[in-house]
């Protein structure tokens, strides 16, 4: 019976879904430690690309391999986004206090957009640099100018990645009492699944540009 080939969609798609519930509880368990969650995640990233390109393998040879390959520079890119996004916070609450005395009101407004007008185009370029460092090799320079021109170059998706990662923040943080086992699951390989569904086109037009399909140290 064709209900029972193992070829059938449906059970390709369940079979995707216990790969992500699977590389979800990998990634949580190597995000624990918080300094490795940079190297976790690129990981998953790499693991998600791999099955969008149907490039099937073992998910804790694929996992830790690049897990042990990135950890430098996705470490790196991560300890230097969690200072950035602390500064960002400490500073808006240190001018959401002052913009509430009248006196400091006029020039802590002001800069507080300002500062949050930079915090949404540091979200639009540092969610691209752990996708890139799951699929090149290149310098930490290199890595953050061409997550500024990715972000500049294919803004519609710039902004449904955003919105991606924003949703998962949010909804957690709302709704964290009921999600909280989804969360455990799935929610963090299977929105990661949707950010390399999003990378996957803008990473073969550049492999397809430089004739090569795993460019070295320039992509772009």
């Amino acid at each position: 019976m064709r209900l029972f080939n193992y070829e059938n969609r449906f059970f390709q798609f369940m079979g995707r879904i216990v790969d992500l519930v699977l590389l979800n509880l990998l990634t949580l368990l190597l995000c624990l430690p918080v300094i490795t969650a940079g190297a976790s995640l690129s990981a998953m990233y790499y693991c998600n690309l791999r099955y969008i390109r149907g490039e099937e393998g073992y998910l804790h040879t694929m996992f830790f391999s690049q897990f042990k390959k990135n950890f430098k520079p996705a470490t790196v890119i991560w300890l230097a986004e969690l200072l950035l996004g602390l500064l960002i916070y400490v500073d808006i609450n240190i001018l959401q206090a002052a913009s509430a005395q009248q006196a400091m009101a006029g020039i802590a407004r002001p800069v507080q957009y300002l500062l949050i007008a930079f915090s949404v185009v540091a979200l639009f370029i540092m969610q691209y640099l752990l996708p890139l460092v799951s699929r090149y090799e290149n310098p930490l320079k290199q890595y953050f100018r061409n997550a500024f021109l990715i972000a500049v170059s294919y803004f519609p998706r710039t902004l449904l990645m955003a919105a991606i990662h924003i949703a998962l923040v949010v909804v957690f943080m709302i709704f964290w009492v009921y999600t909280l086992p989804l969360y455990v699951l799935i929610a963090i390989s299977g929105s990661g699944y949707l950010v390399m569904l999003l990378c996957q086109p803008i990473f073969k037009r550049i492999e397809e540009n430089m004739g090569t399909d795993v460019p070295g140290e320039e992509p772009l």
